[in-house]
Formats: C-alpha cells, sequence, structure tokens
C-alpha cells in the first residue's frame, strides 16, 4: 500500500529545493505570513501549502487483496501572497517545479506523470485585514512500484 505521508515529505523536499519557497504540510508554515504579526505595518513573507486530497490504483480491476503497483493521487497546492503578484509569484514558481517532481522515487514508488486537474484563480480575500491573496491548483500525480 502507498504511504501518502512519505511522498507528501519528498514532494514538499522537492518543491523547497527546486524553488526556495516557504511550502507547508497541510498548513501555513511557521515563518510566513505576517513575520512581525502586525499585518497593517508588517513585511509578508508569501507561501504555499501542499495537502493530499485522494488516490486510487490506475488499475481499477485490482482487488483489495492485491499488490497495488500504479496509484493515481491528488494533490491541493494553495497559494498566499498579500498582493496579487507576489502570490502570481509564488503559484508561478512552485507551478513551474513540478517538472523537477517526474523521475524521482518515494516510498518504493516512482513519479511517471503529472498533469494539472485545475488551475485556481488568484482571489482577493477581504475578510482580512489588509487584503490576502491566494489561488489553489489541483495536480495530479501518477506513481508506480
Amino acid at each position: 500500500m502507498i504511504d501518502t505521508g512519505t511522498v507528501t515529505v519528498s514532494l514538499l523536499d522537492i518543491f523547497r529545493d527546486s524553488t526556495g519557497q516557504l511550502i507547508g504540510d497541510g498548513i501555513k508554515p511557521e515563518t510566513s505570513g505576517w513575520l512581525n504579526q502586525d499585518p497593517n505595518s508588517g513585511v509578508f513573507a508569501p507561501y504555499g501549502v501542499l495537502a493530499f486530497s485522494s488516490g486510487q490504483p490506475r488499475d481499477q480491476t485490482m482487488t483489495y487483496a492485491e499488490q497495488v503497483r500504479s496509484w493515481q493521487t491528488t494533490w491541493r497546492l494553495t497559494y498566499f501572497g498579500a498582493s496579487r503578484s507576489q502570490g502570481d509569484l509564488v503559484a508561478g514558481k512552485i507551478r513551474a517545479a513540478v517538472s523537477d517532481i517526474l523521475g524521482t522515487i518515494s516510498g518504493g514508488y516512482k513519479f511517471t506523470g503529472a498533469r494539472w486537474g485545475s488551475l485556481g484563480a488568484m482571489i482577493r480575500d477581504d475578510s482580512t485585514n489588509p487584503s490576502l491573496w491566494s489561488a489553489s491548483d489541483t495536480l495530479i500525480l501518477m506513481l508506480d512500484a
């Protein structure tokens, strides 16, 4: 059975190494956002968040008892910035780093394919003061043992 925790850690390492960007494991990284805790006068460190969404065997004829050797997994990538351009910059860096995933091995599985399920629009959230910009994408990755 695929260990999605191990795969998540591998993806985080690849994205962080490839982009130099702050990327959280399902939550905001500790050293991101408003660095001095004062949104009205502080500096904002943009960031991304990676979260596993779902997975399924690529061969739907396999039974539960069989060793599943090929998976299609779905991930949510969310990007945050204090401005549209800052959010777009984070999204662009992380989106470009997807090509660095292919061919790497994680938990006995090799990343063999990637495609975008959806690319989210950068949207301004006025419920925060000051406003925060964010977008969420869906990334589909294929893994083979």
